[in-house]
């Protein structure tokens, strides 16, 4: 009797940010509740997105057995907007993710794991017909610049759907979606004519469903398993390895289907979850015993599998609000967060004030656009190609393509800004900023950000009081906090503060020459800052500088020239002003002026003068500013600090030894120049290599030890990139004396009590095993060489250190031991 076949098991992680970038600068601030990370996608990048590209498969032991990729084993979507800060900030992470697509295409037949997304999280239901058609353009685009090829699939954001959406999909290619069960309203098998409705828990989800269209087309729908997802969502499945894997298998013997989807937030696995991507790891290494679920993805198990039933959808419906799509545009009941009595009505009016927007920049796009390009709304949909790519021969083939005529560099720049206008009118509609709990949620202001950066586009264009109109509605939103008030007074507080424009860039730009030269072009944020001119001079507290620059946007590639004069004295600070800037003639006046006084009023009496101080900036600008003010005095600061820990250095000692706590004032000299002479020695040692250094490093770290140094964050650093690289190195020559310095950088990281970062030492040591141990093992084995087996017991001594299980490895080098014991000329 044969056996019956394997039933499938599908696992689809959405994985998803949404846009933190100022809309200005296109750079991510510090977000101070992603603490101790800079900001929310760092945070979470470093608790999930990096460990499910090198998920830790453990033993009984807790040592690691191998690295599983989670992305080459489950079915998943990266949001663009998540995938260009990757590209930015975690390349490594992202060049893992696309690799794992490109591995499962290999195994399933060219069937690749990756779906695509709209590339705005938008609720599509609500979205402008052409806007909810360039978001799902700009989504394939995107996937298929990211990943090398055409989407098989594409998320939809909160699953939220109705046929409208169903049929943009179909018609742009797209085969199939993935929806909550409780999204089909009946089901029937295929040319049969009555409907079987669907119950209270939806549709059976164990089998693919066709969808017909109004346009006479289709489109094939995967329903998840409700029960199985919430639970690894909400309850607790990932904690351990073995729940998850016992939860899967009771549901796949108890519910006698063919196909299992397991659908949840990829945050899931590692920030909802500490380390839950250790159980997803675990499930994925597992080898399937037979009659267990086979994990394949959506494209592959349809080609397999292709409908034999059809579904027809609930309209406006999504799968994380009971009511629809409501919770996106009323007070529905649904949301996260907030306090008990809290109500969301002002969702309401956040949306009728982003939509009535919306329309009024959606009309002036088509009316001036239309001298620039032959087609205003096919420029918008292939605005992507330059969204992607900013280089110079993009952007001339772009207007090449879509420019109604040559048009200048001005007339590009406006050109460029409508385009910009209409980007943020479509971030402005990411549905996170309805999802929470209060509009003076980070969300619904990042909302609000992208709104004023649309407006301030259209200003170049319209005298329309568009800011106006929309403060109006927002200040009907009433906040939760009484503190905020409510949408026009977080507009106010929130919104302004965050506008930077190309005068802020210019000042940015001369409050740093107060202390370094710049590079002649310096790339800052979206834009390079070109130095016309500079000079500096010193006076008798302090620093005058002066000088001209000009500030260009890559993005719309506007560009204006300021000149500046800025002074910092240790007496009275930083003030400065900058102003527009005159040419070499004038600038030579100023300094003519400046050389006989030093002071900066000159520049104070223009009449278009912008006062510079402190406060213009932002905290992480402030930041930057007086670091490199201090990098200019640090060495007259060292020496005076090492000035005073020589000559308290006796008396700290005194207070160690007797076990007693030594006083601020003596122990902070000793413990900045020390930390400081380790660095610079830990420096000079990589360099060189020389066992003089490492001695000499060795009595530092002792005497760091003994003060018990507390600022080792630079140290850390340090000795963590010199671990990954001589690893790195050791994976293309294993030879002994690498083994020896990665040896004694890490007896070094003991004796300072300073554990390197442990993450990419263990990728770069898994890289190392995975191309090293198995090639050494078996050139011992066949040569018998004790030089073979020294190595790969070397290397496998050292993966040991990092926790990594060597068991099976250690067994193969057995024979080769009992070899090398038996030969009498090997003896000591």
């Amino acid at each position: 009797m044969s056996q019956a076949p394997s039933p499938s098991l599908i696992i689809h992680g959405h994985f998803y940010q949404p846009p933190r970038e100022n809309p200005w600068t296109d750079a991510v601030e510090q977000q101070p509740s992603a603490a101790p990370y800079d900001d929310w996608n760092a945070r979470i990048a470093a608790e999930c997105y990096t460990p499910n590209g090198w998920a830790r498969v453990l033993d009984d032991g807790g040592r690691i057995k191998e690295l599983i990729n989670n992305y080459a084993g489950i079915s998943f979507d990266i949001g663009p907007t998540l995938f260009r800060w990757l590209e930015r900030h975690a390349q490594d992470t992202g060049r893992r993710i696309i690799h794992a697509d490109n591995e499962s295409r290999i195994r399933f037949a060219g069937h690749g794991n990756a779906l695509a997304q709209p590339y705005v999280h938008a609720i599509l239901p609500l979205a402008d017909p052409r806007d909810r058609a360039t978001l799902v353009k700009w989504g394939i685009a995107e996937f298929r610049f990211r990943f090398g090829r055409e989407p098989e699939g594409m998320w939809l954001p909160e699953t939220a759907v109705d046929l409208a959406t169903l049929q943009l999909l179909a018609d742009h290619g797209i085969g199939f979606t993935i929806l909550a069960p409780t999204q089909a309203e009946r089901s029937r098998p295929l040319g049969q004519e009555g409907w079987l409705d669907a119950g209270p828990e939806g549709i059976d989800p164990g089998r693919p469903y066709r969808c017909a269209l109004p346009g006479g087309g289709s489109i094939d729908l995967f329903f998840y398993d409700a029960a199985l997802s919430r639970a690894v969502a909400f309850e607790g499945l990932l904690q351990n390895p073995e729940r998850l894997l016992t939860r899967i298998m009771e549901v796949a013997r108890q519910a006698h289907r063919s196909l299992f989807i397991l659908c949840t937030d990829g945050e899931s696995y590692g920030h909802h979850t500490p380390h839950g991507e250790r159980a997803l790891a675990a499930l994925l290494a597992r080898q399937p015993e037979p009659g267990d679920p086979v994990t394949t993805n959506l494209g592959a198990y349809l080609e397999r599998h292709p409908p034999t039933h059809e579904a027809a959808i609930r309209e406006e419906s999504s799968w994380s609000c009971a009511h629809g799509i409501e919770r996106w545009r009323t007070d529905c009941g649904c949301t996260t967060g907030g306090e008990e009595g809290w109500r969301q009505g002002w969702r309401t009016h956040l949306r009728s004030a982003l939509d009535t927007l919306r329309d009024d920049l959606q009309s002036l796009f088509v009316e001036r656009g239309a001298r620039y390009f032959s087609d205003p709304w096919a420029a918008r949909d292939r605005y992507i190609a330059l969204i992607l790519d900013r280089t110079t021969p993009s952007l001339e083939a772009y207007f090449s393509a879509h420019a109604s005529r040559p048009l200048s560099t001005e007339k590009r720049t406006e050109a460029l800004r409508l385009l910009e206008m209409q980007r943020h009118a479509l971030l402005m509609q990411t549905s996170c900023g309805w999802f929470y709990s209060d509009i003076s949620g980070i969300e619904p202001v990042q909302n609000l950000r992208h709104a004023a950066r649309a407006i301030e586009l259209a200003s170049f264009f319209t005298d329309m009081n568009m800011e106006g109109k929309l403060l109006l509605e927002l200040q009907a939103a009433r906040s939760n906090h009484q503190a905020e008030r409510d949408g026009r007074a977080i507009w106010e507080a929130h919104v302004r503060s965050a506008r930077v424009e190309l005068a802020h860039l210019g000042a940015f730009y001369a409050a740093r020459s107060l202390a370094e030269t710049l590079p002649d072009t310096w790339p800052l944020y979206a834009f390079e800052l070109r130095r016309l001119a500079l000079e500096r001079r010193p006076i008798h507290d302090g620093t005058i500088v002066t000088g001209g620059v000009e500030a260009r946007s890559i993005l719309t590639v506007e560009r204006e020239e300021f000149g500046f004069a800025m002074r910092w004295s240790n007496t009275d600070g930083m003030a400065g002003y900058l102003v527009p800037w005159g040419g070499e003639e004038e600038y030579r006046q100023w300094n003519a002026v400046l050389d006989k006084r030093s002071d900066i009023a000159p520049l104070r009496d223009h009449p278009e003068a912008i006062p510079i101080s402190l406060k213009t900036f932002s905290p992480e600008e402030r930041q930057e500013i007086l670091l490199a003010l201090y990098r200019a005095d640090q060495e007259e600061l060292h020496k005076s600090y090492d000035d005073l820990a020589n000559r308290t250095r006796r008396l700290l000692l005194a207070f160690l030894d007797e076990g007693l706590a030594p006083p601020g004032p003596l122990r902070i000299p000793a413990e900045f120049i020390i930390a400081r002479r380790v660095e610079e020695r830990l420096r000079e040692w990589l360099a060189d290599g020389g066992a003089e250094t490492y001695r000499a490093l060795v009595a530092l770290a002792d005497e760091a030890r003994r003060i018990r140094l507390l600022e080792k964050d630079r140290l850390r650093e340090l000795i963590s990139q010199a671990v990954r690289t001589r690893i790195r190195q050791l994976g293309k020559r294993p030879a002994p004396e690498g083994f020896t310095r990665v040896q004694e950088i890490l007896d070094l990281a003991d004796r300072l009590a300073c554990a390197p970062e442990q993450t990419d030492m263990i990728i770069a040591m898994d890289e190392v095993l995975q191309s090293q141990v198995s090639p050494l093992i078996e050139l011992a084995l066949q040569s018998g060489s004790k030089e073979q087996y020294d190595l790969a017991s070397a290397l496998l001594r050292l993966a040991e250190r990092f926790g990594f299980a060597t068991d099976t490895w250690t067994q193969r080098l057995r024979p080769i031991e009992a070899r090398l014991a038996a030969d009498p000329r090997l003896w000591p």
